[in-house]
Formats: structure tokens, sequence, C-alpha cells
């Protein structure tokens, strides 16, 4: 028997957890035979859900319990939440809508696109980064509760811009239906419509909060108490309005910055930490997408004034009748398969694929409207039109994107790509002590899982790495220089250690 690895400074991926992933999706796309669609993706989820646990425990075996709190794993998890996972539950017209054919289809281009994600990751070198990421300071307990302060105030400012600085109306317009709020990006525009894309820092605030409370012994309680309330409002407005991968980064940037903290890692601590988190994830998974067009207040004063029979508008954001008929209340997710299932028939027999056009959304989606008013405006072809729906947005996670871009060996080459982008971020050392690269490691919580959900989407998820990587590297070092020449100049401190 292997004996385990001593602690690396790095995160890696386990050789033996690979191969067990491999041989449970070579089985899963053994057993899918072509029969009713929801049975066929229940079984793969089945399958695929074992082997990614079996995987997982394999992994903690042969290493740590803290080396499994990865980028790639949390893609891959993310993947087979975003495609298989909602199957568990009955999903209503499902099956009236794919084929058993064109379902395993879609079931074998996901099982390729997980498959190119875990070996992709291997080939990157097994050593920490350069000089430049490593041997960065690590941020006082001070420094890193004002970064907390910087992202909060920079995240909402489009917020508070659109309701004149007003607390109380920030409040209640957040707990209003979805895309009702006056500072929805469609309602600002020009150089306003900017501000939006920072509320992406605010998902640096749950692990900041995260670090800080294991390091809490050293914090004030006024820095404890004013980064709960924080955390605390950071969270009820990723759930209020109605985003729900957005909380979901939130719970993942907090429990990988308060797993990464620790010293040592006991499952204790894991279950203590994990279980109440993964509640919270499925439970706002549900809450949300049958109530966020409703906004909470109306909830709460349906339930106040007992006329909770007046849910009867439509709750999901695909607005489907055909899916709402019968089941009001579904444990729905992203409905990805459907996307994914269809696309063979329409690419390229009557589409040809979109090729660079795809990359090109890549590229230019960072870029603001105000700078570039010529900026493409979506892909030629409309996926929410080819599949008859209207008024909703469709997503398909980068398996469907990669596949409308170049087919088969679009989804292999995007998946080894993603692979070895992850295998990349894993060089950031997180058995440390220093909290700038744990912070800077934990970041990448929000741009991973965003990619698999939707690879042009990759650069707005980058955006908290680089507005942490501004302050610790750049603004970080010149105010400290600055207090140190504060301090050699003043003539009663000139024998106080510089900070």
């Amino acid at each position: 028997m292997l004996a385990k690895r001593n602690a690396s400074p790095v995160a890696q991926p386990s050789v033996q957890a690979t191969a067990l992933l491999l041989l449970g999706l070579l089985v899963a796309y053994a057993l899918n035979e072509v029969e009713v669609p929801t049975r066929m993706l229940r079984k793969t989820a089945a399958v695929v859900g074992l082997s990614l646990v079996a995987s997982f425990a394999l992994e903690a075996h042969f290493t740590s319990l803290k080396n499994l709190v990865r980028v790639d794993n949390i893609s891959l998890f993310a993947l087979y939440f975003l495609t298989f996972f909602e199957f568990f539950f009955p999903q209503g017209f499902f099956d009236s809508l794919v084929t058993g054919t064109q379902t395993a289809a879609g079931t074998h281009l996901v099982l390729l696109g997980m498959g190119s994600i875990a070996i992709g990751r291997h080939l990157v070198l097994r050593r920490p980064a350069g000089k430049f990421v490593t041997s960065v300071p690590s941020m006082t307990e001070k420094e890193l509760f004002w970064l907390a302060v910087l992202c909060f105030v920079t995240g909402h400012l489009h917020m508070w811009m659109a309701v004149s600085f007003n607390p109380f109306e920030w409040l209640r317009e957040m707990m209003g239906a979805r895309f009702s709020q006056s500072w929805q990006r469609s309602q600002l525009g020009g150089f306003s419509a900017l501000l939006t894309e920072l509320y992406w820092l605010t998902c640096l605030i749950p692990a900041i909060a995260a670090i800080l409370w294991v390091r809490r012994k050293r914090v004030p309680a006024w820095m404890l108490i004013s980064m709960g309330g924080m955390l605390a409002l950071v969270m009820f407005s990723g759930f209020s309005l109605g985003a729900r991968y957005q909380f979901a980064f939130y719970l993942l940037s907090f429990g990988g910055g308060f797993v990464l903290s620790l010293p040592r890692l006991r499952f204790s601590k894991v279950l203590v930490m994990g279980l109440p988190l993964s509640v919270l994830f499925l439970a706002a998974t549900f809450l949300v997408v049958n109530f966020r067009n409703l906004g909470i207040k109306r909830v709460v004063d349906f339930v106040a004034e007992s006329k909770g029979d007046k849910f009867d508008e439509p709750t999901v954001a695909y607005d489907i009748k055909m899916w709402m008929e019968g089941d009001q209340f579904k444990f729905i997710i992203d409905r990805n398969m459907y996307p994914i299932s269809v696309f063979p028939d329409f690419f390229p027999d009557k589409h040809p694929f979109l090729e660079e056009e795809m990359l090109l959304q890549i590229l230019v989606r960072p870029v603001p409207r105000a700078l570039w008013p010529g900026k493409p405006e979506g892909l030629s072809v409309s996926v929410e039109g080819m599949l008859g729906i209207e008024g909703a947005t469709v997503a398909s996670t980068f398996v469907g994107e990669s596949f409308m871009a170049y087919g088969v060996m679009g989804v292999i080459g995007c998946g080894l790509l993603l692979g070895i982008a992850l295998g990349m971020w894993n060089r950031i050392p997180v058995n440390t002590s220093n909290a700038t690269l744990i912070l800077m490691y934990t970041s990448g919580f929000v741009w991973a899982p965003l990619a698999v959900r939707s690879v042009i989407w990759i650069s707005i998820g980058f955006l908290p790495c680089v507005g942490l990587f501004l302050y610790a590297w750049y603004l970080i070092p010149v105010l400290r220089g600055r207090s140190r020449t504060m301090t050699n100049l003043h003539p009663f401190r000139k024998n106080l250690p510089s900070p």
C-alpha cells in the first residue's frame, strides 16, 4: 500500500484518484444506453457521483483532507452539479423535450469534458509558482480588514448611486423581484455600467471573514463585529437578488478561506463547516429559483397574511410554461442538459460551427461598451431562439459553448485548457501561513466554477484576483514604505519597530 506523501507547499491532484475517476466515466459511458431521458440521466448521475466521491476519498487517503480543497476538484464537482445532479429529482416534462438519442449524445459530451479537465490538470509542473508570487509578504489582520472594506464599498457603489445613497431604499430594493432593482445594468448605461462589474470584488469578503475568524485571537472585537456585518449583508444580497451562482461563490469563498487558514485540518472540522454550508447551498438552490421572481418582500408578506396559495407566477428563469405545469415547486439547477443534448442536431448540419466567433466573445467580454460602442452583441445564432425559448437566458456550461465553436474537438480542447489553467493555479502555495497567498488561491474559487458554467465569463471571474493582486502586490508595499518613512522621520518613534 502506498504511504501518504509529505505535505506539499502546493495543492496537487493524485494520479490514482484521476485514474479512478476516468474509470468511472468510462463505466458511465458504457452504461449509457438509449432509453427514457430522465432515467438515463439519473443512472449517469449515480455512476459519475460515486466516481467523484471515490476519487476524492482515494485522494484524501494518499495525500490529506486539506489537499482536496482545490480549484480543479471544485470545477469537476461544479460540472457534475450543473448537468447531472438535478436528475436525482423529478424534472417534469424533460422527457418530452429531448429524445433518448439526443440525451445520449449530450451525456457523452459532458463525460468527455469532465475527463478532459481531469487529465489537463496533470499537464503542468508540480512545483510552486515563481518568486514574484511566493515572495509576496503576508497581509496583516488590519490590512485584510481594510481590503474587505474597500471591496464592500467598491462592489456596492453602483447600487448606492442608483438609490441616492439611501440605505433603507437599498435594502428595500434588494428584497424586490429579480431584475426590478434600479441598479440593473440595462437601466444604468454609459460609464455607470462599468461599476456593476466591480460587484464581483465582494467575492473576496467571505474568504477574508473566514481568515480573520480563524485568527480571531489577534483581531480586535470591533473589527470582528464589523466584518460579520459586511459578511451578513453580502450573503443577504447574494440570496435576495436571485443569483444562485453568486451565492454559491460566497459559500465557496468562506469555506475555502476557513479550511486553508487552519494550520491542521481534522475531519470533525470538515463536518462542522461543510455540512451547514452544503445544506445552506442546497436550500438556497431550491428557494431562490422558486421565489426570485416574486422577491423576498412579497414572499414574507404572503406568509404573514397567510396567502401562501398565491404563488402562481412563473418562478423559473427559463420561462417555459411546459416545464411549469403540474409541478409548481421543483429542484432546478440550470437545465444545462437540454441545450447540450440538442446542439449535436443543430451544429454543424443546420448552422456551421461558430469557431472564431466564440473566441471573440471570450476576449471582448471584459471590454466595457462605454469604451467600445461597437462591441459585438452576442453570437450570430440565438441559442434561445434555436430552442424556442423567449424571455430567458440559456446556459450550457463550457461543454455546450465549446461544442458550438468546434464540435467534439472543441470540448476536448477547452476541457484540457481549463484543466491546465486549474493546474497552474494549484501552483500557488496554500500550505502556508501567508494570508495573501491563501486569499489569492481562494479567489480561484470564483473564476474556476464560473468558467465551467460559461467560459465566456472567465475574464469576469478573474476580477477578484486582479483586485487582490493590485492591493497586495502594489498598494500594500507603497503604504508600508510610507509608514516606515514617517516612522523614521518622527523624532519620538525612531526606536520603534517598523510595521
